[in-house]
This record gives C-alpha cells, sequence and structure tokens, in this order.
C-alpha cells in the first residue's frame, strides 16, 4: 500500500514519532506521564534517560494492558 497525503491517518503519523522525556529537571512523575501518553498516542518509541529505563518499561506494561 503506497502512502500518500490524502490518505494519511493521525496513527501513521503518530508511528513516525520518537517521544523524547531526555530532559534532566525531569521528575519521575512526569517521566510516567509521559510514558503514558506515548502509549496513548501509539507512538513509535520514548526515549529515556538511562535512569529511567526500568521506570518506561513498567509504565509501558501498564499502559498496554
Amino acid at each position: 500500500m503506497t502512502l500518500s497525503i490524502d490518505t494519511l491517518t493521525y496513527r501513521d503519523v503518530a508511528k513516525t514519532i520518537d517521544h523524547s522525556l531526555l530532559r534532566p529537571e525531569l521528575d519521575d512523575a512526569f517521566v510516567e506521564a509521559g510514558c503514558r501518553l506515548a502509549a496513548k498516542y501509539d507512538v513509535a518509541s520514548v526515549c529515556v534517560r538511562p535512569a529511567d529505563v526500568r521506570r518506561a518499561q513498567g509504565g509501558h506494561r501498564n499502559a498496554r494492558s
């Protein structure tokens, strides 16, 4: 199937977005909310700081359940 601007859906566009949560000042609640938002819109990926990887994995699993 060939995509064109006339046939693109919101989901098609969302699947091309990488949601980044990399700012050093982000707190745990913001990272968790960002992961839930990414799951809600079914974006391609979420980029987090190394210290937030486990939190993001947990949030991703809970959002998909």
